[in-house]
């Protein structure tokens, strides 16, 4: 557009020239107005598209800070447990502990039903049948990193669960 705009004043500053005088200076005052409202335009973009470009790099250090918080608490804890019913029964002490710590609404949300999730979360950790990540589900559970604590606390479970799925999954 700018380009265009280049041409029209080109065009008019030629018209200018071969014309009389007198309507011509309220021409170059309206080409002259133009210019600088393109110009008005085009800073304005250029802050409007550094203000978002600021606003992604913020939300993604977050998303980085966070992740790295899961990472460090999705650990393995000095004491693994012999078997995976022990290493599971640690794991629902663990989840229940947290879903109740977290902000009011979410915990009365976890207290209806509580005993058929808990229920869920054993079976699940049974039918996973890995030692290895239920001592760290029940690691990173009793110890979640407070950047976690912004988010619904079955969302920030869940982050934390999947990190060590992710970390010991393979073992």
């Amino acid at each position: 557009m700018s380009r265009l705009v280049h041409i029209f004043t080109a065009s008019v500053l030629v018209a200018v020239g071969c014309g009389d005088g007198k309507a011509d200076n309220s021409i170059v005052q309206a080409v002259s107005t133009e210019n600088k409202t393109v110009k008005a335009r085009e800073e304005l973009q250029v802050k409007a598209a550094a203000a978002a470009k600021a606003k992604r790099d913020a939300e993604d250090a977050k998303q980085a800070a966070l992740d790295a918080a899961i990472d460090g608490a999705a650990i393995q804890p000095a004491e693994v447990p012999a078997d995976l019913e022990t290493a599971c029964e640690s794991v629902v002490e663990a989840y229940d502990a947290f879903m109740k710590s977290g902000a009011e609404d979410d915990a009365l949300r976890w207290s209806d039903g509580r005993r058929h999730k808990l229920g869920e979360r054993r079976s699940a950790c049974l039918k996973i049948a890995n030692v290895q990540i239920a001592a760290c589900e029940a690691h990173a559970l009793t110890n979640a990193p407070n950047e976690v604590a912004e988010l619904p606390r079955k969302d920030a479970g869940r982050l934390l669960m999947e990190r060590c799925h992710d970390k010991f999954g393979s073992t």
